[in-house]
């Protein structure tokens, strides 16, 4: 079963950040494709590895060690931080909000959902836990709405009076934060969040464009989303001379633009596929790349050529991947996570040829592997 269809169509609380900034997106989105990524895949798999540690059943092969070690990091915040407290540990479940009673309500309708990656209950009160598996800082928990969102939906279920939330994110390599929400507190969040999902269900809702278009799977489909982004406004001066403030604008709205740029493109590409013609366009076969595949039958046949110094010439041909030949250590070593590391560093010590780049443009909370991917 896809995301969209556990969801049900419904908004969830994993995108009501998105919805709080544009009620509109929730609409637009709706019967639109799920937007893939290596992050999120990556995202998935390490998910499902943490799952997997805590029921303690066995971890997929679709995580390599360092999704592993990764997961094993989640799970011993999420111990650490419940080590006192009681109740079993409930583990990737999806929770469902129903909208209030009315005077002459039957059956109340499902409104939203969320999927909790931990909690734990105790009679009226609860700890849940929300990992993030990537090294960019995420809006803390005191003002972080899919969080918010989750501690809503998580009391109302298992009627709370206490939600203590927090965000594990290991390589974020700073102090567990934690927020503690109280029955009022509980009470307030529960109506801001009726009040972003009664906004979201307006199929009149105005769009709001802005950063957050980046997460929204209309924006190739949205006018204020393309108007904002694609015609960047660019002044009548030089890029040279552009004052800072108006370039740190243009850098925010590039970085959206990039990603509508090449999702129009994708578009394109998918319509020449299926035979549709676009004035000016056609499609060009893609590069062809050749790989040996067997290195050893390879070398014998070079043998036969006879060369005086053979085994010294065919290495000379042969470029090693670091990251197959680390992999290929810890099969030989049995090491893994740091132990790997050094082992394999101590290999490399005075054989590696490293050159530097261009630098890369990274923006405030962005990672060097976000720009390189």
């Amino acid at each position: 079963m896809n995301d969209q269809d556990e969801r049900k169509g419904l908004p969830s609380a994993s995108g009501i950040e998105r919805l709080a900034a544009c009620p509109a997106s929730f609409q637009r989105e709706k019967g639109l494709p799920e937007i893939n990524s290596d992050d999120a895949d990556r995202g998935t798999v390490i998910h499902a590895a943490i799952a997997a540690i805590l029921k303690q059943e066995y971890v997929s092969d679709d995580a390599t060690d360092a999704d592993a070690e990764l997961a094993e990091q989640c799970v011993a915040l999420w111990r650490q931080w419940k080590e006192n407290f009681p109740g079993k540990d409930h583990v990737e479940e999806r929770l469902w909000l129903r909208a209030p009673a009315g005077p002459a309500t039957v059956v109340r309708e499902i409104i939203c959902s969320a999927r909790l990656d931990v909690f734990a209950v105790d009679r009226d009160v609860a700890i849940l836990m929300d990992f993030k598996t990537g090294r960019n800082p995420v809006e803390p928990p005191q003002t972080n709405l899919q969080l918010r969102t989750q501690a809503v939906i998580l009391a109302a279920n298992h009627q709370l009076d206490e939600v203590e939330v927090a965000i594990g994110q290991p390589l974020a390599a700073q102090p567990l934060r934690t927020c503690k929400y109280d029955r009022s507190e509980i009470i307030r969040a529960t109506m801001e969040l009726l009040n972003i999902l009664a906004k979201a269900r307006d199929p009149n809702a105005a769009a709001q464009p802005g950063l957050h278009c980046e997460y929204c799977r209309a924006k190739t489909q949205c006018q204020e989303c393309l108007g904002l982004h694609l015609p960047m406004f660019m002044p009548p001066v030089t890029l040279s001379s552009l004052p800072v403030s108006h370039l740190v604008t243009l850098l925010e709205r590039a970085v959206v633009a990039e990603k509508l740029c090449a999702e129009i493109k994708a578009v394109a590409r998918q319509r020449l596929q299926t035979g549709e013609e676009i004035p000016g366009w056609t499609l060009h076969p893609g590069r062809v790349t050749r790989h040996v595949v067997d290195a050893t039958a390879l070398f014998d046949r070079f043998q036969k050529l006879k060369p005086e110094d053979a085994y010294e010439r065919f290495l000379a041909c042969i470029k090693v991947g670091l990251g197959n030949f680390k992999k290929a250590v810890g099969e030989v070593t049995g090491l893994k996570g740091k132990g790997l590391d050094g082992k394999t560093s101590a290999l490399l010590e005075g054989l590696i040829e490293t050159k530097v780049g261009e630098p890369y443009l990274v923006a405030a909370g962005q990672t060097v592997e976000e720009i390189e991917k």
